[in-house]
């Protein structure tokens, strides 16, 4: 279970330098998915 958090903020933090928007989304699907 500690690596799910880690893998979200890896996932955010390179979504977050692409586009804000799209970080909303994955986080959402995150959230679903886990």
């Amino acid at each position: 279970m500690a690596s799910f958090p880690k893998l979200t903020g890896q996932v955010l933090s390179a979504s977050a330098t692409q586009t804000p928007n799209k970080t909303a989304l994955i986080y959402k699907d995150f959230k679903i998915s886990f």
